[in-house]
């Protein structure tokens, strides 16, 4: 993988020179040099052993270890990084610009950080210290690879070095590099041009804003005296005035300090209660704790401490109780609802509801407690406006919830929805076009333009990245997987019980990494949209469970368009789906033949015709290969585990020719068939000759030596075999006309081929005037006929 880019590894003198020679060269043409460094807990304290610098033609990989320090910096690598004139890229260059300067003494400057890729917008309307919810979480680079770039050769690289870093902490001290580790810094550098080209109109439009805020961004760390190293310095939020408010490049006075983060910001930054305390914590600081707070809680106490198993009459009222308190002291923060079961719809069971506040989780069993459920006051909350709750796809859960139980949820934010947007949101900063755009007809969108959506397991594994969650959420849905009935099943078993904890307290987490796109109208759509998911197989009188309903894309009219809340009149049905559309989402071609399909119903034809095209195509390889029948028969031999092509494994064929179907002889080229040939061209002259009391073919056939027919009042009556002196009754021929017919009509190789050809002769040789001597040739032709055609069976076979 490393030999798609050119790259040099520097360690040594003669090296260096040349590398630092290239480099000025480059920079003397302006060329963009994208920069990283690595090394052992990289920072003032740490151990700077890897700085790697790029062009967008070669990687140079400068070895600080084997060169060392100073020669390092004398060689003229300080020049290059110090010079502001050269627009050098980055991605969160915080700890290798506290590593340069107090390790090397060189001063980054010239850095154009592309870890800010979108454009933060600012509430206005809000004094500083009632913005309580604006902090922006920050991505890593490989996260930011995969969001913008989607190539897989270039994650892979990542990964593997990644997986050796993460076995290995002392691995960047040790000679000679492994490849992994080259390819890894190769990707760092290359992949900042690539990300550079994805955010060029960023760049131009607000380049003025990203320069001092890289600037800001370099010093952040650079500048402390001392360093404390804790999670209010080091966490994975944006820190507060690194990047100007639109439309200035300037920060305000900034004059009281941070009792936490130890930076100053302007007075209005805190309350007053915490100004006169002389407890000021900026906003990142504040959801630090609380972040911290949480976590700290969970690990102090056990499980038993933060879940509750709600089945029984008592314990769901003090749950029900307790959940209120919750709601009326937290009025900002939210619930998370989760509901479980077996085929979970109107006609399933549902057996679970899962509820959860940031810091406990109650699993009301409804299979146990039944409607009690509902009526001890769960009710009230699930119905509760002002209550908000943080679902994932509730599509199923309203839908079961209301035609079993009669509740029917509302104050939804679906974060299945909010992804999405999310999503949009980048797709729009980048430059893409996502769903609707510059299309003035519905219609003439194109069927691609349809959305898909992702699973719960995979947006933790995009967004959230905790390894424990998603092994917890996997134990879950492989005993799913392996009895679909689990759900019915009690006691609950422990896996099940972390299974409900990971769906709703997960969701907080995800919520945090995706929230910072939802500024005022925002959040408007996301919940009239979240409003009209819950209604989407909820309202419907009749469900029909295919493809149509049921598939992984997001249905059309479900979130507003931007900067509208509201949905065009629909009055057109979709003859797949059964939901109503405008009439111009549907082509007049379509309306006409009354076979309207929305995009969305049109792409799920399309996958599904694509899918059966593959399977055909795969038949039929599976077929020539000559491996159907082997596959046919070990089916037969366990029905229960109904083996297909896909489960069969080669080891079961045992002949050569089932190994090697090639091989496989072509049963005519066999000498028995070439003597049922004869027999049957020589049956079929005696029926014509018989038959069309054609007297010059039985005078041609008797010419020969072998033959001697005798022919009285028109019609042979006698053939004598000349050597053994013996009449036979011609008979026989009708028969042997009836085993010609059959002969051509059934397959050849089959064992009823066989069969009328040595019938025929049989009858042919039933009625010599010896019958001791006719008995044995009857004989012996059926032996050796019948021999020759057993034997034809087994080479088709």
């Amino acid at each position: 993988m490393a030999s798609k880019y050119d790259y040099k590894l520097v360690n040594n003198d003669p090296g260096l020179k040349v590398a630092i020679s290239e480099l000025r060269q480059k920079i003397e043409h302006n060329a963009l040099l994208a920069v990283d460094c690595e090394g052992v807990d990289l920072s003032r304290k740490g151990t700077l052993t890897i700085i790697t610098v790029a062009t967008e033609e070669k990687v140079y990989i400068f070895d600080v270890l084997e060169l060392g320090k100073r020669a390092t910096v004398r060689s003229g690598l300080r020049e290059i990084l110090d010079n502001e004139s050269c627009t050098k890229l980055m991605f969160d260059c915080r700890q290798d610009s506290d590593a340069l300067w107090h390790q090397l003494n060189v001063r980054l400057t010239g850095v154009c950080l592309k870890s800010f890729e979108l454009e933060l917008s600012r509430t206005k309307h809000k004094t500083r210290s009632q913005r309580t919810d604006e902090v922006e979480s920050i991505y890593g680079f490989r996260r930011c690879l995969e969001l913008y770039l989607k190539d897989e050769d270039l994650l892979k690289m990542k990964d593997e070095g990644s997986k050796l870093l993460k076995r290995d902490t002392e691995v960047w001290e040790k000679r000679p590099l492994p490849d992994k580790l080259i390819q890894y810094c190769i990707v760092d550098t290359m992949a900042m041009f690539r990300l550079y080209e994805n955010m060029k109109d960023v760049e131009e439009r607000e380049g003025a804003r990203l320069r001092v805020a890289s600037e800001k961004y370099v010093d952040l760390y650079r500048n402390k005296t001392t360093r404390s190293f804790d999670d209010f310095e080091t966490n994975a939020l944006l820190p507060l005035d690194i990047i100007p408010d639109e439309g200035t490049l300037s920060f305000p006075p900034a004059d009281t300090k941070c009792t936490r983060c130890k930076r100053l910001f302007p007075r209005e930054e805190f309350t007053k209660t915490q100004l006169k305390n002389n407890e000021q914590k900026c906003r990142v600081c504040k959801e630090i704790k609380r972040r911290a707070d949480v976590r700290r809680k969970r690990e102090a106490n056990s499980q038993d401490d933060f879940l509750y198993l709600v089945d029984e009459q008592r314990s769901l009222k003090d749950a029900i109780y307790n959940l209120k308190r919750k709601l009326e002291h937290n009025s900002s923060r939210f619930i998370a609802v989760d509901c479980e079961g077996v085929s979970l719809s109107r006609h399933g069971a549902l057996t679970i509801i899962a509820v959860a506040t940031e810091e406990e989780v109650y699993i009301f069993d409804v299979y146990k407690l039944g409607k009690f459920t509902f009526s001890g006051g769960l009710s009230q909350i699930l119905e509760d406006k002002s209550c908000t709750k943080l679902m994932f796809d509730c599509r199923e859960d309203s839908d079961a919830l209301w035609h079993q139980f009669n509740v029917r949820l509302t104050g939804i934010l679906d974060l299945q929805l909010l992804e999405i947007l999310y999503r949009r949101e980048n797709d729009s900063a980048t430059g893409q076009t996502f769903f609707g755009a510059g299309h003035s007809h519905r219609n003439q969108r194109p069927n691609d333009q349809v959305e898909s959506i992702f699973g719960f397991r995979r947006c933790l594994e995009l967004y959230v990245g905790d390894e424990n969650l998603i092994k917890m959420k996997d134990e879950g849905r492989f005993l799913l997987k392996n009895d679909e009935e689990i759900w019915k099943k009690r006691p609950l078993s422990n896996e099940l019980i972390q299974y409900c904890i990971v769906d709703t307290l997960a969701m907080f987490s995800l919520y945090d990494k995706l929230k910072g796109i939802l500024q005022g109208a925002d959040q408007i759509r996301l919940r009239i949209a979240s409003e009209r998911y819950a209604d989407f197989v909820r309202c419907k009188t009749k469900r029909y469970f295919d493809e149509y309903e049921k598939n992984a894309l997001l249905p059309l009219n479900i979130i507003p368009d931007k900067g509208n809340v509201y949905f065009p009149r629909a009055d057109t049905a979709c003859t797949c789906c059964h939901r109503l559309f405008p009439r111009d989402e549907f082509w007049s071609s379509e309306l006409r033949r009354r076979g309207q399909r929305c995009r969305v119903c049109k792409e799920v034809a399309r996958r599904a015709g694509l899918r059966i095209l593959r399977h055909n195509s795969w038949a039929q390889n599976w077929r020539y290969r000559g491996i159907e029948r082997v596959v046919t028969k070990s089916s037969k031999l366990d029905p229960s585990k109904g083996k297909t092509p896909c489960h069969f494994d080669a080891k079961e064929r045992t002949t050569s020719t089932e190994l090697d179907p090639k091989k496989e002889e072509n049963p005519w080229k066999s000498w028995g068939w070439i003597l049922f040939i004869l027999v049957t061209i020589v049956a079929a002259l005696l029926l014509l000759a018989h038959m069309a009391h054609l007297r010059v073919l039985m005078h041609i056939v008797g010419s020969f030596e072998f033959f001697d027919i005798t022919v009285c009042n028109g019609t042979a009556n006698n053939v004598r075999l000349k050597n053994y002196e013996h009449h036979t009754c011609i008979a026989g021929v009708p028969v042997a006309t009836v085993a010609c017919f059959c002969t051509t009509v059934v397959p050849v190789g089959s064992f009823f081929t066989a069969t009328p050809a040595v019938t025929a002769v049989a009858v042919f040789a039933a009625g010599p005037a010896d019958a001791v001597t006719g008995a044995a040739v009857g004989i012996l032709t059926v032996t050796i006929v019948a021999g020759v055609g057993f034997m034809s069976v087994d080479t088709a076979d």
